[in-house]
């Protein structure tokens, strides 16, 4: 499959779309057109549909109307190279992921003991409701199967329903701290990392997960940022008991480098909204609009971008992936030094 650009010559309009053979999807577009069409740029890739939505997200400003956009003349003069870099990008994901597992799979299990004890538990539905701030007919749809049940909830979950309670192997006894995760999967203790503040190598466990990953979060981020960071941290620190919470934690922190991207461009009066459409802008697209502005450095939209292009991979729908644990643990230190560059403490100064 390939990735192709058509130009309106009348207009200068771009066509962006996909296609087996480039060359006969032009002649079927010029039968009955009024104007002149040219092929300008074809590039191969193994996964062209994702690479079309990369990059209809990044040209959305732009948008016409469905595939056709109008560019402007920088944009137009280095298209192929977007091209290019949105076929990279879209491979560079792939590599990212070491495993795919089907969505009904591991974590459904663990969801069906979910289900099976907030049932079991009186009054279990509206206190869940209650701590979520969300409806207990939105609990009730976790209850029967109609919504899966969001992995960041699993603590508020697990309050309360009791501490001590033991689902699908989970164990925890008191608040979410590194003294009372006990039980160690199989799959987290066949990594070789730091385990203590001592620089000594060895095999981690919960506690020592939990150590690296429940650190404060700076009070002074924005609301959202903030949010998603515990929301992340908390995930990656269950798994010291079910592995795959690792990568659930670390799209949570992706989405904490969203909500960064996006408060960060309001602050400077840069709109989050695509004005034709009144969507949200796409990440990229506010990454580019801050460097063009002179917010973001070089080295900021390198960072940054490669936030963009993680987030796009762990967010991936149909699959929970399986991320490896030096992937993820990196980034906790990366996105704070990052986060409080865009958003000093108040007695740094800005």
């Amino acid at each position: 499959m390939n990735v192709y650009a058509i130009q309106d010559s009348s207009t200068g309009a771009v066509k962006i779309g996909i296609s087996k053979d480039p060359k006969a999807r032009l002649r079927t577009l010029l039968t009955g057109s009024a104007t002149t069409l040219t092929l300008l740029h074809v590039v191969p890739s193994a996964d062209a549909r994702a690479v079309e939505s990369r990059l209809h997200e990044r040209f959305d400003v732009y948008r016409l109307r469905s595939e056709w956009f109008q560019l402007p003349a920088d944009v137009l003069g280095d298209l192929r190279e977007h091209l290019e870099s949105a076929v990279d990008e879209v491979q560079r994901e792939q590599a990212l992921v070491e495993q795919r597992v089907p969505a009904r799979g591991a974590y459904s299990r663990l969801e069906d003991a979910l289900r099976a004890a907030i049932q079991a538990k009186r009054g279990a539905q509206a206190e869940i409701a209650r701590r979520l701030g969300i409806s207990t007919p939105s609990v009730a749809a976790y209850v029967t199967g109609g919504n899966r049940i969001p992995a960041e909830h699993l603590d508020v979950i697990l309050d309360v329903l009791g501490a001590g309670v033991n689902l699908h192997g989970l164990i925890r006894s008191g608040p979410l701290s590194p003294e009372n995760l006990t039980q160690t999967d199989p799959a987290l203790g066949m990594a070789a990392v730091y385990s203590d503040g001592a620089h000594r190598i060895g095999q981690m466990q919960p506690a020592d997960l939990a150590a690296t990953v429940l650190g404060p979060v700076p009070a002074h981020l924005p609301p959202d940022v903030r949010h998603h960071l515990d929301q992340g941290r908390a995930c990656i620190a269950y798994a010291g008991f079910y592995y795959p919470l690792l990568t659930v934690g670390a799209a949570q922190l992706a989405m904490a480098v969203e909500a960064a991207i996006r408060a960060y461009a309001e602050m400077h009066g840069i709109d989050t909204k695509i004005a034709k459409t009144g969507r949200a802008a796409s990440m990229v697209n506010l990454i580019d609009r801050l460097a063009s502005a002179g917010h973001f450095d070089a080295h900021q939209v390198r960072v940054w971008r490669a936030w963009s292009d993680l987030r796009n991979a762990l967010m991936h729908p149909g699959s929970i992936q399986i991320a490896p644990m030096g992937l993820v643990l990196p980034l906790l230190t990366d996105f704070t030094l990052e986060f409080l560059r865009l958003f000093p403490a108040p007695d740094q100064g800005s």
